[in-house]
C-alpha cells in the first residue's frame, strides 16, 4: 500500500517534523520501513512509508533519487507495465541500480517528464521534486484508487495519502465542510471533488496532475474515458479480444517479489480473476445448464 508525505515550503524551512510525525500515522500503509529526504536547499521534505512488493532490498527505498540527488520520488501503488518500460527506458541509455517499479517510474519521469503519464499502466499516486528546475510534480491514477490529499498555506503545501497525517499539523483545520457533506448525503458523491469532508484539505481528484512552482499550484487533467466507435467484428470477436485483454491484465498484476493474494466475492469479477486464466469458461458458450 506505502504511504507518501511531503512539505514544499515558502518562505523557510521545510517542516521536517510534521513529515516525520505525519509518517507515525501511516504505520499501518507501510510495516516495511521508513524514511524522509530533504533538499540542499532545504525547504523541500520528502517521506515514504513502505509496503516492499517488487525489489524487496534497501536499494530499492524511497524516497529514492536519481544519480545527481537533485530529483527525488515518493510513490504509493504499482507500475504493472514496469518490465516493459523498464526495457524501452534501457534502450533510451538509462541504466536500472534495482529491479523495482519505483526506479522504472523515477526514470520514467527523467526520460519523459510529465508526459510519462501517457506510458503508465497502473494505479498509482506519487510526486517528485525536481531540483533542476525547482518544481514538485505529483499525479493520481486515472481512477483514484489510490489517494492524494493536499492543503495550501502561508507557509507552503502539504501532502499525504490520508487526510489524518495532515491534521498533525496544527494550522491545519480540522473543521468540517458542510457542503461536501451534504453533497456525500444528498447524491453520494465522495470522489472526484478537488473537496474533502474538511475544510482546505483538498484531494487530487483521479486522472489529473499538479505542479506546485514559486508557491503557485497549477491542477490539470491528463486523462478521460471517451466512448469510441463500435469495433467492427462478430461477437466471436469481441469476446475473444476482451479474453485476451483480461488475461493480459491479470498477468501483470501477478508481477510480485512476495506472495500474491485478492478477495473472492463469489461474483463473476472476482471468481475470473481468482480463476486460472486460461481454464476461465468462456462466456460466449453462455451459461451453465
Amino acid at each position: 500500500m506505502c504511504g507518501i508525505v511531503g512539505h514544499i515550503a515558502e518562505g523557510g524551512p521545510a517542516d521536517r517534523p510534521f513529515v516525520e510525525l505525519a509518517l507515525a500515522t501511516l504505520a499501518h500503509r507501510g510495516p516495511d520501513g521508513h524514511a524522509t529526504w530533504v533538499a540542499s536547499d532545504g525547504r523541500v521534505c520528502l517521506g515514504h512509508r513502505r509496503l516492499a512488493i517488487i525489489d524487496l532490498t534497501a536499494s530499492a527505498a524511497q524516497p529514492m533519487l536519481d544519480q545527481t540527488g537533485q530529483v527525488a520520488l515518493v510513490f504509493n501503488g504499482e507500475i504493472y507495465n514496469y518490465v516493459e518500460l523498464r526495457d524501452e527506458l534501457r534502450a533510451q541509455g538509462h541504466h536500472f541500480g534495482t529491479t523495482s517499479d519505483s526506479e522504472v517510474l523515477l526514470r520514467s519521469y527523467l526520460q519523459w517528464g510529465p508526459a510519462c503519464l501517457e506510458r503508465l499502466n497502473g494505479m498509482f499516486a506519487f510526486a517528485v521534486w525536481d531540483g533542476r528546475v525547482g518544481q514538485l510534480f505529483a499525479a493520481r491514477d486515472r481512477f483514484g484508487e489510490k489517494p492524494f490529499y493536499y492543503r495550501r498555506s502561508a507557509d507552503g503545501f502539504r501532502f499525504a495519502s490520508e487526510i489524518k497525517a495532515l491534521l498533525t499539523d496544527p494550522g491545519t483545520s480540522s473543521r468540517a465542510d458542510e457542503r461536501a457533506i451534504v453533497r456525500y448525503l444528498a447524491l453520494a458523491q465522495v470522489d472526484g471533488e478537488p473537496t474533502t469532508f474538511f475544510q482546505h484539505v483538498h484531494q487530487l481528484p483521479p486522472a489529473h496532475c499538479l505542479t506546485v512552482s514559486d508557491g503557485r499550484v497549477e491542477i490539470r487533467r491528463y486523462w478521460e474515458l471517451r466512448a469510441e466507435p463500435a469495433t467492427p467484428g462478430s461477437d466471436e470477436d469481441h469476446v475473444t479480444a476482451f479474453r485476451n485483454l483480461f488475461i493480459d491484465s491479470v498477468r501483470l498484476r501477478l508481477r510480485s517479489d512476495v506472495a500474491v493474494g485478492t478477495g473472492l466475492s463469489g461474483g463473476l469479477d472476482s471468481s475470473s480473476v481468482v480463476g486460472e486464466p486460461l481454464n476461465i469458461v468462456d462466456i460466449a458458450a453462455g451459461p451453465a445448464a
